[in-house]
């Protein structure tokens, strides 16, 4: 049996996103099993010069990226094969050294008429989340499936009723562990076209509950396209400067969020969105337009 322990201060916890079990009484950001293998520290400063990654399309929209912990696969979501119909496509390599296999859609996960995108996917790469305005769907709405293991398809699409609003658009929802979910949406009272929300449940076994505003990241402008850094510091997209940038937002420890900064070495006059860490803090991928078309970059530190 797992103990856990209730830690004081979050800011240096090391919290597994998408493994762990959290007491839906305290803040996720507080909570480490006690069993836990030491891990090393997240890094932190700025990132060096980003790089085109081999899997972008020349002409098409390669958007909305999403790796399993041990970065050997990438989900995201392009329209290459129908300009303006987004399906999900996947690319992998052996190790982290290998260049990216050529993408391939994912048709167990796309639709011939319906758009897919949104990508997420837990650590252990078993599930992935994806927005998709599919029947019954009329906006877009968040759906989910399963493997049960990596070497086989995913299992049944099942729309996730309980974090999807029939009359807005939901999307990115990312599963940062086992009881707690971020997305992105425009329902109410969501302004300025989205805002990050947070839903959480008891365990692993039972339904998403009711998203709630995330406090501090509500603004007139845009948020969305949220992920949750091991850490559970927000890194998101906002339109306030006029186009769209990425920025980054450390936890309080009580579900609050202190005031967000500009990712200001990647971000430039032109679109940068859709961040995705991985789990050491050493890399992030994003997409940008600087190379034309919204294409897929990573850069490290």
């Amino acid at each position: 049996m797992r103990v856990w322990l209730v830690l004081l201060v979050c800011a240096g916890c090391r919290f597994d996103h998408g493994t762990a079990e959290i007491d839906d009484s305290v803040d996720a950001n507080d909570v480490v099993p006690i069993d836990a293998p030491p891990e090393e520290p997240f890094a932190t400063g700025p990132f060096g010069n980003a790089e085109l990654v081999s899997i972008s399309h020349a002409t098409a929209r390669d958007d909305d990226i999403a790796l399993p912990g041990d970065m050997l696969e990438i989900f995201f979501e392009s329209d290459r094969e129908i300009a303006g119909q987004s399906d999900i496509y996947v690319a992998r390599r052996a190790t982290l050294n290998d260049t990216w296999s050529l993408p391939a859609k994912v048709v167990e996960l796309s639709t011939a008429m319906a758009d897919e995108g949104s990508v997420e996917i837990s650590r252990d790469g078993l599930t992935i989340y994806f927005a998709s305005n599919r029947a019954p769907s009329t906006n877009m709405d968040v759906y989910r499936a399963r493997r049960p293991d990596r070497g086989s398809p995913w299992g049944q699409v099942e729309l996730v009723s309980s974090i999807s609003d029939p009359n807005a658009s939901d999307y990115d929802a990312q599963p940062w562990s086992d009881t707690v979910l971020y997305l992105g949406t425009a329902r109410a009272p969501a302004l300025g076209g989205g805002d990050v929300f947070r839903s959480t449940r008891s365990s692993a076994a039972d339904d998403w509950g009711t998203p709630q505003l995330v406090p501090g990241l509500d603004t007139t402008k845009y948020e969305g396209e949220a992920f949750a850094d091991r850490t559970g510091a927000i890194w998101f997209t906002n339109n306030g400067a006029g186009d769209q940038d990425i920025w980054r937002a450390e936890p309080n420890g009580d579900g609050t969020f202190k005031a967000p900064e500009l990712i200001v070495e990647i971000c430039g006059p032109l679109i940068e969105n859709d961040a995705w860490v991985s789990h050491d803090g050493h890399t992030i991928y994003f997409t940008s337009t600087r190379n034309g078309s919204l294409d897929v970059f990573m850069a490290k530190r």
